[in-house]
């Protein structure tokens, strides 16, 4: 088997995939920052409806990656590189380290439902946690919250609660 066909099996690009937890299961992640084009990379390997326990999340490069609940064990190990790559550009912005602290419990107060980033800026205002909606402050935030477990990203790009992950891992 050639290189070629070897990557092209290992994308799902030369078989196709079932369903999302098929494709899923088999490549780990798709590229999700862009939700069209991630989309279109699902159709491309035989997934034309992106269903089930599904999680859009920063863990790898500070990109939107789309996983399997269950496959969000991987941001234990990288959980502690992506808060520290980050730590620069966050003090930069104003978020430091005791406002990111501060900041963790009350996004888990406010994000009772999914919400936009203007809503959850509001709410968090609300609470007392300001930040610059014009700035990216509030996008910075939500990576770190991310990293932390707390939120993801729906494919309506709006936030929610990350559900407790059963795995002992994190």
């Amino acid at each position: 088997m050639t290189v070629l066909a070897q990557r092209m099996r290992a994308q799902r690009l030369s078989h196709r995939a079932g369903d999302t937890h098929d494709l899923l299961d088999s490549v780990l992640a798709l590229q999700a920052q862009d939700v069209n084009a991630m989309r279109l990379a699902a159709r491309a390997r035989g997934v034309h409806t992106l269903m089930g326990p599904i999680v859009r999340t920063w863990a790898m490069r500070g990109t939107l990656h789309l996983f399997l609940l269950d496959d969000l064990w991987v941001l234990g190990p990288l959980s502690t590189l992506i808060v520290q790559q980050g730590k620069r550009r966050r003090d930069q912005l104003g978020l430091t380290d005791a406002l990111c602290a501060r900041a963790l419990p009350a996004l888990r107060e406010v994000l009772t439902t999914p919400l936009t980033r203007a809503e959850v800026v509001a709410r968090l205002a609300e609470v007392g946690i300001a930040l610059d909606p014009k700035s990216q402050a509030p996008a910075h935030l939500m990576a770190y919250a991310a990293a932390n477990g707390v939120l993801y990203r729906t494919l309506d790009d709006e936030y929610a609660l990350l559900p407790d992950l059963p795995n002992p891992a994190r």
